[in-house]
């Protein structure tokens, strides 16, 4: 029996415990009460059109909400992760995560935050390292790419000083950021919650990893990278969380007031 069915004879239930439901339909259910003195006399019990239509109602209304809630992608091409994935690459953006690495068993950590703008072929991005591998301290790296040169900021000297580095980008945004080309993962799953957000689900040569979105703006919230071997024979597992993402970026130049120095 479906929900609606089921429903229907809830309401028909609850009815029959009670006298005089409104105006009688074809379809009254009958049943014989004794009165005092002995003497039976016919209750009956009525459903009403307007009762009736209000249940149906309500019925196709939970139908359509958990409908709604179920919806969630059944493969790569229609997964949020290959939606963002296709944001990052439009190349037009400012985004500002933070990157958690734990090795297991030794109780080490390090972490580093940064905020990438995106604008085109150039970009800039700030991070700023911290934890085990800095010795607590931190460590700040400040480059801007602009017309395929390179200059690392310093804020202290208020200079640009003119390096040589790879495009960081070169190989892809998606990969850069979060490490993994999600087109060559094998997809498993995915699954929403209540909070409104999304897991999916992804099997990589290392392990598991899940991808948490919200599922109204379909914004990476984190990505969660299964434990796998790092140089030193060390095992380490990393956590990234998206702590903010706006799409558009405006032109990226050099800080208004540097001194771009000769190389």
């Amino acid at each position: 029996m479906d929900k609606r069915r089921i429903a229907f004879a809830a309401a028909l239930m609850m009815c029959a415990a009670l006298t005089g439901c409104g105006g009688k339909t074809e379809s009254a259910a009958e049943s014989d009460a004794p009165v005092v003195g002995g003497a039976v006399t016919k209750q009956v019990t009525e459903v009403t059109a307007e009762e009736t239509e209000a249940v149906e109602t309500q019925a196709e209304e939970t139908d359509t909400n958990e409908e709604e809630g179920s919806e969630v992608a059944k493969d790569y091409e229609g997964s949020l992760t290959r939606a963002f994935a296709e944001k990052l690459e439009q190349r037009s953006f400012t985004i500002d995560k933070t990157l958690s690495v734990s090795y297991g068993g030794e109780g080490l950590e390090d972490e580093y935050s940064e905020m990438l703008e995106v604008n085109g072929s150039d970009y800039h991005f700030m991070r700023i390292y911290s934890g085990d591998f800095t010795n607590g301290e931190s460590l700040i790296d400040d480059i801007y790419h602009i017309d395929g040169a390179d200059y690392r900021a310093d804020s202290e000297s208020r200079t640009a000083q003119p390096v040589t580095a790879a495009d960081v980008l070169e190989s892809g945004v998606t990969e850069y950021l979060l490490g993994h080309d999600f087109e060559a993962e094998e997809f498993i799953s995915a699954e929403s919650f209540s909070d409104g957000t999304v897991a999916e689900t992804f099997e990589t040569e290392d392990g598991t990893m899940v991808l948490t979105f919200d599922g109204e703006t379909g914004v990476l919230i984190s990505l969660e990278k299964p434990e796998t071997k790092v140089p030193g024979d060390k095992k380490a597992s990393a956590l990234i969380m998206i702590n903010g993402f706006e799409e558009g970026c405006e032109e990226i130049k050099l800080p208004e007031g540097y001194e771009e120095l000769v190389p």
